[in-house]
C-alpha cells in the first residue's frame, strides 16, 4: 500500500528594512532573472576566492579558507562573498540505499532513517539589501521513499545578517543552530559518507532550525556565536529518535532556548569546536501525571565537542555529544495526551564518532590536474580528489531512563555503526559517493534485525 504524506511549513515573510525604490527595482529584476535562468545568474556572479577576501570589508572574520560564513555551508554563504545584490546558489543530492533483500530495521518508525531513495534540493536566495545587511532564504525540498511509503518535506530557512566589525555581527530569523558539525555543514560535498552520521541524526538532530536572534564574531584565534531561540516541541518527540521530531521547523514558540559555540583555530590545519544548547521548554501545556493537572515545563540541553584536521590529503574528524531531559515523566504524559501513546525518552543520551579519510589522489593530483584543469570549464575544475574513509560511531538514545518509566515499553537505538567508503570528486562542487554501512542495534525489538549491512550510493552537487 502506498502512503503519501506531505509536510509543509509556511515561512513567515520578513519585510526588508531601509529599502528605497532604487533598491527595490534591481532586487526584483534580479529575482525574476534568477527564477527564469538560475544558471545564468550563478555563472554571472563573481564569488571571491580566499585571496580576495581581505579586500572585502564585509567578509572579515569569515572562514576564508573554505568560503563559509559562520554557521553556514558554502552554498548558503554565497551572498557573503559576492558584491552583487542577488545570488542564487544551493545544493542537491540523490542517495540510494539497499540491503539486497535482507530485512531492514524499521523500528524507529522514521522513514528518514531507513529509506531506499532520497532526493533533496535546497536552493538559497541571497539578497544584499544594504552593503552590510544581507537576507538569506533557503527553500529546501526533499522526497524520501521506501518500504511502500513516501514523504515529501519542505524545510525553509530565512534570516537577516547585519555585518558589523570582525568581533561582532548579528543574525535574526529562522536559522540553523550552531551545534555539532553537520548542522552547519549540511551540504553533501562537505562530508564523506552518502548519509549523514547517525550520531548527528539521532542525538544531534540534523538541520535543526529555530527562530532566534544572536551574535557571532572572531577575535585572535577564536570564533564564537551566541543566540536566543525558540525551544523544541517535546510533544512531538519519539522514544527511538529522542528529540529529533521535536526539533523540526515550526513557528510556534514552546519555550526559550540559548545556543552557544566557541571554536579555537590556533592549531595549524585544525579546528576545535565546543557547542551547547539549553532550553526551558513545554509552553506550560496542561498534563496529568497521575496527581492531577499541572503545567508542563522542563529543562533540556545538549553539548558537543568536535575536532577536524586536514593536512596533505589526510583528514581526521572526531565528535562527541551528550544530552539530557529533566522531566521525561512529563514528556511521557504529554506525548500520550497528544498522540495516544506515551513516549519514553532517555533522560541522558550520548553519541560519538571518529573518522579517518585519505585522498589517494593527493600524491599524483598535481600531474592529473594539469590534464583536466580547463579555465573555461563551466564546472570550474581545479582539483580531483579520491578520498577513502572509515568511520566508527557509538550512540545510545536511552543511556539512562527515569526509574518511574522503567516498566513502560519503548523503542531504543543502542548502536554500533561502521562505515567504509570512498568518494570521487572531479572538482570542489561535485561528489560521487559509495560506502558500506554496517549497523548493529543492541536494543532492536522482536521482529527487527539487530544487524544491517547496507550498500549506499549517492551524488552531491553544490551550485
Amino acid at each position: 500500500m502506498l502512503i503519501g504524506t506531505t509536510t509543509t511549513h509556511q515561512s513567515k515573510r520578513v519585510a526588508p528594512r531601509a529599502l528605497s525604490a532604487s533598491h527595490i527595482r534591481p532586487l526584483l529584476a534580479c529575482l525574476a532573472l534568477g527564477l527564469m535562468s538560475p544558471t545564468a545568474v550563478a555563472q554571472g556572479q563573481d564569488t571571491q576566492d580566499a585571496q580576495d577576501l581581505d579586500e572585502n570589508e564585509g567578509a572579515e572574520g569569515f572562514d576564508a579558507r573554505h568560503g563559509q560564513a559562520p554557521g553556514l555551508g558554502r552554498a548558503a554563504s554565497e551572498i557573503f562573498f559576492s558584491e552583487n545584490w542577488f545570488t542564487f546558489s544551493g545544493y542537491g543530492e540523490i542517495a540510494i540505499n539497499t540491503a539486497f533483500d535482507e530485512p531492514r530495521d524499521r523500528s524507529s518508525q522514521d522513514l528518514g532513517l531507513y529509506y531506499d531513495t532520497l532526493i533533496r534540493v535546497a536552493p538559497f536566495l541571497g539578497f544584499r539589501l544594504l552593503p552590510r545587511v544581507l537576507w538569506i532564504t533557503e527553500l529546501g525540498l526533499e522526497f524520501v521513499q521506501g518500504s511502500g511509503e513516501f514523504i515529501i518535506d519542505f524545510f525553509p530557512e530565512t534570516y537577516f545578517d547585519i555585518i558589523g566589525r570582525t568581533e561582532i555581527s548579528f543574525r535574526i530569523g529562522l536559522q540553523p543552530l550552531f551545534l555539532g558539525y553537520i548542522n552547519n555543514n549540511e551540504e553533501p560535498v562537505l562530508y564523506q559518507s552518502v548519509n549523514r552520521p547517525e550520531v548527528e541524526r539521532l542525538i544531534i538532530p540534523s538541520e535543526w532550525v529555530e527562530a532566534g536572534v544572536g551574535a557571532y564574531g572572531a577575535a585572535h584565534d577564536f570564533t564564537y556565536a551566541l543566540m536566543v531561540t525558540h525551544g523544541p516541541d517535546l510533544g512531538e518527540a519519539q522514544s527511538s529518535t529522542w528529540i529529533r521530531h521535536g526539533a523540526e521547523v515550526r513557528f510556534e514558540n514552546y519555550g526559550i532556548g540559548v545556543n552557544g559555540q566557541l571554536a579555537y583555530l590556533g592549531i595549524p590545519f585544525t579546528e576545535l569546536v565546543l557547542s551547547g544548547y539549553w532550553s526551558y521548554t513545554g509552553s506550560g501545556r496542561t498534563i496529568d501525571t497521575g496527581s492531577g493537572p499541572e503545567s508542563f515545563w522542563t529543562n533540556m540541553g545538549m553539548a558537543s565537542l568536535h575536532t577536524r584536521a586536514d593536512y596533505e590529503g589526510l583528514t581526521f574528524m572526531a565528535l562527541g555529544t551528550v544530552g539530557f531531559i529533566e522531566d521525561t515523566v512529563g514528556v511521557f504524559a504529554l506525548t500520550g495526551q497528544e498522540h495516544g501513546a506515551g513516549q519514553v525518552l532517555g533522560d541522558f543520551v550520548y553519541g560519538a564518532y571518529v573518522e579517518l579519510a585519505y585522498d589517494i589522489a593527493h600524491t599524483w593530483a598535481q600531474q592529473f590536474r594539469s590534464v583536466v584543469d580547463r579555465p573555461t570549464s563551466p564546472f570550474r575544475i581545479g582539483e580531483v580528489a579520491l578520498p577513502v574513509f572509515v568511520r566508527y560511531e557509538r550512540l545510545d538514545t536511552h543511556a539512562s531512563v527515569d526509574p518511574a518509566l522503567a516498566g513502560e515499553a519503548y523503542l531504543s537505538n543502542d548502536l554500533h555503526v561502521l562505515v567504509v567508503g570512498m568518494n570521487y570528486r572531479p572538482n570542489h562542487v561535485v561528489a560521487f559517493k559509495v560506502d558500506g554501512r554496517f549497523r548493529k542495534n543492541l536494543s532492536a525489538p522482536a521482529g527487527s534485525p539487530s544487524m544491517e549491512s547496507l550498500l549506499e550510493v549517492g551524488v552531491g552537487l553544490e551550485f
